[in-house]
Parts: structure tokens; C-alpha cells; sequence
């Protein structure tokens, strides 16, 4: 299920249509905006077998049923084993694109969180960046573009997602089972992220769990410094705390706040504090996922400067 990004859908289709398809796409945008998603749909929509290509994906296929179960041969999805992508991965794939696709349609290889390929994998895959192998076209997954090396951006055509409205997310959220008021509730709380919206929706613990940070958050902003140095003493001291998770909720109560400021009027000093504790806290998940700072450390210093 698709939800909103019709532009650069229109925009693919439409190079698809005419044959001009780049060898390479860079998806960039904000995490659980959609992108994964969109390059999974993509893969279904050059593999589907409808003849129709207003039709495409029909997601009734066998190719639709195998790209969405991860069978199909001819679509691989790369991801991560932990921190990095390694040499090791980007190398099995630039030797399986040396076959030709077992359906005769077009090799897709999506690669999820492209940031994290490290130096020796990102040097790798420029060879196949720039001697493209067969009929095969390599999907790179990033919300921090901005890690990769200039010379992997500039091989790549990239495509910007952007939040969605809520009500393209409210319609969208509409196909599943879940009730008016909660769907409404989700949209509030997804920011225009039709990603984060689906797992809130498949999910009653995690919705829980949004709500339940964002009220301690809340509190954090009305709090002693003492109190919030207690907090980032527990959050980082508790192994099933996903700190980046706590960070995107952060994240999103934050630019809630801030858009609530501007529209308010009069509230332009409240605004500017707000985004500059969105680029501070930005700059704290960044240190985070690229260096080896001290995470209670890095919180603390979060929390001295909000």
C-alpha cells in the first residue's frame, strides 16, 4: 500500500514508459517517510506481469506475490547486518548482476539505509555505479544522503520524498481496519510519515509507547536540569532502548510544536526555539549513528543546551 508520493511516482512511470530509465535511483528523505515502500512498488511494477501499464502493480501476480514476499529472483534487497553495510554484500550483488534476469524483465537491487555502507562498500559499488552491468537498475534507501561520498550521489538520479498531508494519510490509513478516531490520531502523531503511520496502526504497544514518550518528553521540557540527567541516565543504561527510536519521537513532538508556534502568530521566539533544538537533537542522532560518543554524554549535553 502506497500512501501519497504521487509525483515521483508519475515521474518513475513515466520514465519507465519511455525507456529512459537511469541505471541507478538515490530515494533520500526523512526515515518512515515511504521509501523503502516506493522502491518496493517500483520493483513490482517492472516485474508485474499486467500488460496494462496503468494497471502495473497489479499485486496479483505471481512476480507482484514473490517481489512482496522477497522470492523473486530477479529483485534483492540489501540491508545492514548490524551497523554497516560491508564490502561483502556489495560485492555478491554486483556478481549476480552479471546474469541476465531469470524473467527476462529487469534486475533491481534496492539497497535500504545506503548510508551505512562503509568506505571499502560504498568504494565498491562505484565500480558498478559506473560501468553498468546488463539490464539492472540499483535502488539506494537513505535518510542521511549526505553520508554517502559525493562521487555515489552524483551516479545516481535522486528523488526526494517529503512528508504527507494528513489528509492523504488519513485516506490512505482509511483501507485498513482501524477505527475513525484512531486513524486521526495516528495522522496527528505520524507527521507525515506514511511509514511511521502504518506501524502505529499494526501496532497498539507501539502507539502506546509513541504516546507514552511523548508525554515524558513533555514533562523533560518543564523539568529540572537534575530530572533530565536522570532521564538520560535511564534511557541509555536500558538495553531495549532503542535511543534512535526515543530521538524520532523527540524529533516529532518537537516539529509539532514548532509548526503549532508559527501558526499561532506571535509565537516566532518559541518557534526559533524549538528549531534550534530540532537541528541540536538532529546533530545528537547524527553523532550517534557515526561515532562512538558516549551516548548518556551526548544526551546530557542535548539536554544542557535545550
Amino acid at each position: 500500500m502506497l500512501i501519497g508520493h504521487q509525483e515521483q511516482w508519475q515521474l518513475i512511470k513515466g520514465l519507465a514508459g519511455a525507456d529512459v530509465l537511469p541505471h541507478a535511483f538515490l530515494f533520500s528523505g526523512q526515515s518512515e517517510i515511504g521509501k523503502k515502500k516506493f522502491a518496493m512498488e517500483l520493483a513490482k511494477f517492472l516485474q508485474c506481469e499486467e500488460e496494462k501499464s496503468e494497471l502495473r502493480p497489479c499485486g496479483i501476480c505471481r512476480a507482484c506475490k514473490s517481489v512482496e514476499a522477497g522470492a523473486h529472483p530477479d529483485v534483492a534487497l540489501v540491508r545492514s547486518d548490524g551497523k554497516e553495510i560491508q564490502i561483502a554484500q556489495i560485492r555478491k550483488l554486483s556478481g549476480g548482476l552479471f546474469f541476465k534476469p531469470a524473467f527476462d524483465r529487469i534486475k533491481v537491487v534496492i539497497i535500504d539505509e545506503a548510508h551505512k555502507m562503509n568506505a571499502e562498500a560504498q568504494n565498491a559499488l562505484l565500480k558498478t555505479l559506473e560501468e553498468p552491468k546488463g539490464n539492472a537498475l540499483l535502488v539506494l534507501v537513505s535518510s542521511k544522503p549526505e553520508m554517502l561520498l559525493p562521487t555515489t550521489r552524483s551516479r545516481a538520479l535522486q528523488v526526494k520524498f517529503y512528508p504527507v498531508s494528513q489528509e492523504k494519510l488519513e485516506m490512505g490509513l482509511s483501507r485498513l481496519e482501524v477505527s475513525a478516531d484512531k486513524i486521526k490520531k495516528i495522522a496527528e502523531l505520524s507527521f507525515g510519515k506514511p511509514g511511521r503511520a502504518i506501524k502505529l496502526a499494526n501496532d497498539e504497544s507501539l502507539l502506546g509507547l509513541e504516546i507514552k514518550t511523548r508525554k515524558e518528553f513533555e514533562a523533560l521540557l518543564r523539568s529540572s536540569l537534575a530530572l533530565r540527567f536522570r532521564y538520560a541516565k535511564k534511557i541509555t543504561g536500558e538495553a531495549d532502548k532503542n535511543l534512535h527510536d526515543i530521538i524520532e519521537v523527540w524529533l516529532r513532538y518537537l516539529r509539532g510544536a514548532a509548526h503549532a508556534a508559527i501558526l499561532s502568530g506571535g509565537g516566532q521566539n518559541n518557534a526559533a526555539k524549538f528549531l534550534k533544538a530540532i537541528r541540536r537533537l538532529q546533530e545528537t542522532d547524527y553523532l550517534l549513528a557515526t561515532t562512538t560518543v558516549n551516548p548518556r554524554l551526548a544526551i546530557e549535553t542535548f539536554f544542557l543546551e535545550l
